[in-house]
Parts: C-alpha cells; structure tokens; sequence
C-alpha cells in the first residue's frame, strides 16, 4: 500500500511539475493546448546562408522542433501547404526605444544648476544613468509592436534613451502576449553616448566635457571595485561595475565620434559596439582598425530642394557628395569585411525602412549581407544567436512567411510568427475580386470597376468616358458590401450586400426608398494594366569620395614624395640668415639637405624655385580652429580634465584655409 501511494505521489508530483512552469498562475480554467504546426513546401531559409527548397517547418510550443527536407510530420500536426511561398528568420532589431517612454526634454533653467538634483546614493552627475535598468519600465505597445512585425521585425533591443551612461538595455519579443512571456532577457547589454539627455546639471557643457566625464566614471568605479576602506555607498558605479560583462554599445552620429569613443573603450579595455551613423564609408579604414561590431541606421539624406535658383546656391559640394554616396555605406562595410548588423531606428515612415533596404542592395549591399544583419547578426551581438535569427531545432519559433525573395519589390509579408503565435499580416487566401462587372440591380445594369486588393478594395460605376459614380466596397472573407448614388446628381444610396461565389457576387440590397430587391455582379474581364517599359540593367554608376569629401578635396589621399627645389631664395631662421640660389631637398617628411647644387635623390619631383622664396611654415600659437563639440568646458570652474585632442576634427575646412595663408601647425587651446 505505502508503494502504491509513494506512486501516486510520483504521478501528481509530477504532472504539478509539467504543467507549472510558470510563475503567473490562470484564475480559472486555463488553456494548456500544445499545438502542432506544419508549414510544408516552402522554401525556408534556416540561416541567412541557407535556404532549403520544398521544406517543412516543424513548430510546437514557441519552439522550432525541426526545419529542412525529409521531416516525417506528426499526425497531430496542423498542416499549412505552403507551395512556392518562402519562410524567413523575423528579423531583430538592436536599437529601439519600443515599449519604453518617450523622453521629453526638461525646461531650461534660468539659473545654473551645479550639483545633481537626483535623489538617493547615486552618481555625483546627473548624465551618469547606469543604475537604469529598461525592463523594469518596459511595456507592450501593441500598436508600435504591430508596425514593426508588419516590416518584418519579430525582437528588438529596447534602450534607455538618455544620458552619458544609460544602464542595460531590454531584449523582448514583438508578441502580444504579457511582458513577462516578451522579455528574452531582462539586461542584455550596456548603452552609452556622449549626449548628457535630460541632464540640467551644468557640467558638460561641450564635447570634450562630456568624453572626460565618461573616462572619469570608468576610473571612478575601478577605485570603488578595488577600495576596501571606502565610505560611501554609489548604486550608480555599483550597477556600472556589474554591467561590464555584457555586449557595450555606444551611440555615435559620426565618423569622428566613432574614433573619440574607440579611444575611451582601448583606454579601458573595452570594445563597444557602435550604433554609428551614415558616413562611415568616408573613413572606412578608420572604422576596421576600431575592430569593432556596428549597428548601422538606413537614415539616407533626401535630395535637395533647388527649384529656387537661390536655395541652389546655398547646397555644397559636401552635401550633394554625402547624398549621392551615403546610400553605398552598408555596402561598403560589407565589402571591407566588417561586422553589422542594420537598423530601422529614426526613419521618418515604417515604408522607408524597405525602401531604403533596397536602395542599400541597388549601392553594393548583397541580400545575403542584408538578411544577416537582419537576423544572425544581431542575434550574434547579443550572444543570442543559439536562440533567436535562425530557424533551428530548439530554437524561438520567429519567422516570416512571404510570397517570394524577401528583397522584391513585388513580394508580400503575408504573416509574422513570434514565439510560435500568428500574426497576420496580410491574408494569404483573399480572394482577387479586382475587374470589371456586369452589375445587375433589379433589371438596370451598371458597368462596375472594381480595382485593388481585398483590403484596399475601390471601384467605380462607368457612366461614359468622363462620368464615373464612386462605388464604396467592404469585403470580409467571401462577404461583399457595396454602396453608391442611384443617379449623379441624387442623394439616394443603393446599399447592397452579397457573397462572392466564383467570378459572381451576388446577394440581396436596398434601394433609396426602402425596396428590398436582388443583385448579381458578373466578372467580365480583367483589369487592364498599363504596361511600364523595361528598364534595363545598367550597372549603377557611383561618384568617386574625395578626402576630404567636400568641394576641392582630392580623390586618394595625398602621399608623401621626395621634393627637390632648385635656385630658391632660402629663409633659414638660423645663423646662417638668407641663402640666395640655394637647393632644398626634403625626403620621408623631413629636411634631408640645404645647399647649392644639390644632385637630386632619384625619382625626385623637381620645383624650380628660380625667383621664389622658401621660409619655414608659420606657427599659430593661439588658435580655436577644428575643434568639434564646443571649444570651453563653461560646467567647472576647474576643467583640467578636458583635452582639445579629442574632439580635432581633420576635415574642418578652417586647416585648409590655414595651409593656404602658410600656417602649417598650430597649438589649440580651450577657449577660456
């Protein structure tokens, strides 16, 4: 007996553990259906890298069971036949504010704010966030969530948007579920900037400042890791201490900025991912000798508007250069090898995100490139990628079913699945009812048009060639609505509803007066579609990149030569005074001999110098040029801690125009 009962136990003790494993209890009697779906005859891209024809998709619990050839499919699956249509991994996306709240800009103060206003053992400076963690403020947004799985994302990285230091970022799903179903994994990786956000706090109030801050927060909380006697509690350097192991990415806007915050990561060990911005290519061997990872925004800048003669005169060079090549950038890091991954983040319309993708593929992207810095990648940042961006046994069940190449123009995103749930996007068994009509109402016939999807349906009553009467058209499944004008010029509505059967819809409506009557409306021909010509497959022609790439600026990179002047009139400075008819050679850079009749090194570039003087470059002593960001760090009566270096900006059109007035270096200083 104490056998049989030590099995009951076992068998109880048992199916509790099955089936509580989760820690939100049903308030009543829940739903433990544990469906099986088979999506059979599709082309599935397991990986980015492998598509698999005529292949099944085994998905039970959220979780991918088996995908590729030859799957036996369990008898208690649901089998949905999908011949010539193709499954993707729903994409990821690395840098999102999604389910978090906005951040709103405070109003500026009139006074000075020198200390921090937060309450509690926390950071000295305002802009020092890493205590902030997103998931604990993270919320579904359904609507938000719906336009991104409509462009096919099924996760996202979800960040604090604000400060120097913004604490660890979220990574949830887009499902429709319960935050706590969403959230993969609640601090996924550490953000960083150099914009100080909401912050009143007067320091730093430039550039410069705000990378000093930045390298002062990593020395800070080295010595609270390693002090034994201290007397302080700093929850700010604790949380910043704890996040060092995860995946750091750093927010940039330039290439510049790219180099300033590299700077800081190799002076503290750190290789932070950089959400960069557009213009990497301008720099892109600067961009491998980071060796960093990048999150790269398809943000390309809009043509210009030169219709007014004036506007066009106010358009440079360097604008008009950025605009043509900014498109070439993601191609670009793909072609020099660099790892990342792409995102949708501060596009202007949901619709420019594909657009855009494609204009990156039309400028050197390859679609294999951009599928992977769409699903593997990301995935691989976030040290996800045994768990999300392929569709592989045990793997989250996110993908996307479309009708063809992911990258046409023509295809359509028919459904997003996340977690293993469905989500429609567009109906993948509407029926066409586009065409033309024999619509008969109670023995008067109509000529009707109807035109455009099951969603978007329009059409029309021909009257003649310039009199057409709006017909407004419902459709739900097979069920048909439509409502429009007795006559031109009445204000009586015929309002008919029916079912679609075939090339016939027909059903029973209303006239203005109330009359109930009968209706059909027999397709009689197709929609007649103009055809557009062929545009043909000329490769795309791109402009070269100047260094600098603005107007003036050369096409490589000037390289340095052996100079050989001859005859000139030679300025030494020195002793030795004004050398009249004197030979300079210069080589590797450096002066290699003065004197006269000087045999020339050979390969030498000669330059007569026959009536012409020779000085040293001028020196600038005290000079504010080049500097990006602010030239004064105003927040601290002592800023010692700044340094000018970080923030030179080697493009700034000022050290050209220096050059041409004869100054060739100069000392920059902070400004007061």
């Amino acid at each position: 007996m104490k056998r049989l009962y030590s099995v009951l136990y076992l068998v109880v003790f048992c199916t509790i553990i099955a089936y509580a494993q989760e820690t939100f209890p049903v308030n009543g009697v829940s739903d433990n259906k544990h469906i099986v779906y088979a999506f059979t005859g599709a082309k599935i891209f397991t990986s980015y890298n492998m598509p698999v024809d005529n292949a099944t998709l085994i998905v039970k619990d959220g979780r991918v069971v088996q995908a590729g050839e030859g799957i036996v499919i369990p008898a208690e699956a649901v089998v949905r036949k999908l011949d010539g249509k193709f499954i993707y991994p729903s994409f990821i996306d690395l840098y999102s504010t999604y389910g978090l709240p906005k951040i709103v800009d405070p109003k500026e103060l009139r006074i000075p704010q020198i200390e921090s206003k937060t309450k509690g053992a926390y950071n000295w400076n305002q802009a020092i966030k890493s205590e902030k963690v997103a998931a604990e403020i993270f919320k579904m947004d359904e609507e938000q969530a719906k336009q991104l799985r409509e462009c096919g994302f099924g996760a996202v990285l979800s960040y604090y948007n604000d400060g120097i230091t913004r604490g660890t970022s979220v990574f949830v799903t887009l499902n429709n579920t319960t935050e706590q179903e969403v959230i993969l994994k609640g601090e996924a990786a550490a953000n960083y900037s150099f914009y100080k956000g909401t912050s009143q706090q007067d320091y730093p109030s430039s550039l410069m400042g705000a990378i000093a801050l930045l390298r002062q927060t990593y020395l800070d909380a080295e010595w609270y890791r390693k002090s034994k006697n201290k007397n302080e509690t700093n929850l700010t350097l604790e949380a910043f201490n704890r996040v060092q192991n995860l995946p750091q990415i750093f927010e940039v806007d330039d290439k510049y900025t790219v180099l300033r915050a590299d700077k800081v990561g190799d002076e503290f060990g750190v290789q932070y991912i950089f959400k960069a911005g557009i213009d990497g290519y301008q720099r892109i061997e600067d961009m491998k000798s980071s060796g960093a990872a990048f999150i790269l925004p398809l943000t390309f800048p809009q043509v210009s508007n030169i219709n007014n003669p004036y506007d066009a005169l106010q358009v440079s060079l360097a604008s008009m250069k950025h605009w043509e090549l900014a498109p070439t950038n993601p191609g670009v890091f793909e072609k020099n090898g660099l790892t990342f991954a792409i995102s949708a983040t501060d596009l202007d319309e949901d619709d420019d995100f594909w657009a855009n993708i494609r204009v990156a593929i039309a400028n050197g992207l390859s679609e294999s490139q951009a599928l992977k810095s769409l699903t593997y990648t990301p995935a691989k940042l976030l040290k996800q990628e045994r768990v999300i961006g392929s569709i592989k046994k045990g793997m989250i069940a996110n993908f996307i079913i479309t009708s063809g190449n992911i990258f046409d123009e023509e295809r359509v995103i028919y459904e997003n699945w996340i977690q293993g749930r469905q989500h429609v996007i567009k109906d993948m068994n509407a029926l066409d009812i586009s065409g033309k009509y024999n619509l008969i109402v109670e023995g008067a016939k109509h000529n009707l048009l109807i035109e455009g999807d099951q969603e978007s349906a329009e059409g029309k009553i021909v009257v003649n060639d310039s009199v057409n009467i709006k017909v407004s058209i419902g459709v739900e499944g097979r069920l048909v609505t439509l409502s429009f004008k007795q006559k031109i010029k009445s204000d009586g509505i015929i309002r008919l509803a029916g079912e679609i059967n075939g090339p016939v819809i027909k059903g029973n409506g209303q006239l203005p007066d109330g009359k109930w009557v009968v209706w059909t409306a027999a397709r009689t021909a197709d929609i007649e579609e103009v055809e557009e010509e062929e545009e043909t497959d000329t490769p795309k022609e791109i402009g070269e990149l100047y260094y600098p790439n603005m107007a003036y600026g050369w096409t490589a990179k000037p390289k340095a030569e052996t100079v050989h002047i001859k005859n000139a009139t030679v300025w030494t400075n020195e002793k030795e005074g004004i050398l009249k008819e004197t030979d300079v050679i210069i080589q590797n850079g450096k002066i290699r001999s003065i004197g006269k009749g000087l045999t020339a090194p050979g390969g030498a570039k000669l330059i007569d110098g026959k009536g012409l003087h020779l000085t040293a470059g001028i020196v600038d002593e005290h000079s504010h040029i080049a500097v990006d960001g602010g030239v004064n760090e105003s927040g601290q009566s002592v800023s010692a801690e700044v340094s000018i270096s970080d923030v030179i900006n080697g493009d700034n059109i000022n050290v050209y125009r220096q050059l041409a007035g004869g100054v060739t270096s100069a000392q920059l200083l902070h400004g007061s």
